[in-house]
């Protein structure tokens, strides 16, 4: 789910970014990281795209939350033919702009529930995990934020904090099918077979036998105990 935006090789007209939409909220780098994107801008004006996304690059090292640099490199991505990268760098920048005028208009969980699932389908965990905590330290009752808490912890590879995050959101939600899988699978990754199997056949009986999600879990079910690691159900598949 984690990606890491890396130099490389790609055709939107810049004017597309030129960040003049006054919907939009803009991202506030610190100096560094606003140096290397003029360097960055300036290096595209004179057709330099592949050192252009250096400078941009460069500038998400100084400053993650630097939505400037990831329009940059969307643009620069594009012009030098690369999809796939100027598509991520476009997410990363509409997620680090959404969150930010989300936070700017409002602190109220309906804002920042979305602000989490923007996150976390954007790969930006730590400020997923962030946002949670703040939303539970106001709401704990809320299983879906636990479920999202869980998926983060998860991706990052913490067995123990993705199963508390999942058991807290079953015991909010106790027929929270996707949390049921999920929690299934983190412990059956962290060698808790009988705990897993338990997770696994409530998640079961939670959903028909027509449905895909339970080819999924079972799939999961049969593969506890043998060293295969299960697939975990999260907001992307839920979309």
């Amino acid at each position: 789910m984690t990606h890491d935006t890396k130099p490389g090789g790609g055709v939107v007209q810049k004017e597309d970014i030129s960040g003049d939409d006054p919907t939009r909220e803009k991202s506030e780098p610190n100096p560094e990281a606003m140096e290397w994107v003029k360097t960055g801008h300036k290096l595209e004006d004179e057709g330099k795209f592949k050192e252009a996304i250096e400078a941009f690059f460069k500038a998400t090292l100084c400053d993650q939350n630097c939505a400037l640099a990831y329009w940059g490199l969307w643009n620069s991505y594009s012009e030098l033919g690369n999809p796939y990268e100027s598509r991520h760098a476009l997410a990363q920048a509409i997620a680090i702009e959404d969150r930010n005028e989300a936070r700017r208009k409002s602190s109220g969980p309906g804002q920042l529930k979305n602000s989490i699932e923007s996150d976390f389908n954007a790969g930006n965990l730590d400020h997923a995990l962030e946002s949670c905590d703040t939303f539970i330290s106001g709401d704990p009752s809320d299983g879906e934020v636990w479920f999202i808490k869980g998926c983060c912890h998860l991706e990052q590879e913490d067995m123990d904090s993705s199963i508390g995050a999942f058991q807290k959101a079953v015991e909010l939600d106790p027929g929270h099918f996707y949390a049921l899988n999920n929690l299934g699978v983190a412990l059956g990754r962290s060698g808790r077979i009988q705990d897993a199997t338990i997770a696994l056949t409530q998640a079961l009986s939670q959903c028909s036998a027509e449905e895909f999600e339970h080819f999924i879990v079972e799939s999961n079910f049969e593969k506890v105990g043998t060293g295969k690691e299960g697939t975990p159900l999260d907001l992307i598949v839920l979309e």
